[in-house]
């Protein structure tokens, strides 16, 4: 592995590991995240429906909302320019053995 593929594994790697899901931020599990986030779900139609005037279940569900979306962003985004990254120096690579194979005949 080159010095460069050895940067880029090392940069994607410590991208990977401060982009934590926001469960592990607020120190829950997923599966109680998403618990969570149902139950403000549910206050937050009350509210929209009349039923309730519970502001704050709507803050929290903005804002859990709003963590979740970002992070799930973020990863897709680290993915795709992982793939990208990745595909470009297969490219370059194979071109380069094309051209010392064009070079030896």
């Amino acid at each position: 592995m080159g010095e460069v593929e050895s940067t880029q594994k090392r940069i994607f790697s410590e991208l990977e590991r401060v982009a934590k899901p926001p469960w592990e931020v607020r120190g829950i599990n997923s599966e109680q995240y998403m618990i969570e986030l149902a139950e403000n779900l549910k206050g937050t139609l009350a509210v929209l429906t009349g039923e309730s005037k519970s502001l704050p279940s709507l803050k929290d569900t903005i804002t859990q909302t709003a963590e979740f979306l970002t992070w799930a962003h973020m990863k897709k985004e680290l993915h795709s320019t992982k793939a990208l990254i990745t595909a470009l120096s297969v490219k370059e690579q194979n071109d380069g053995r094309a051209k010392r194979v064009d070079q030896g005949r």
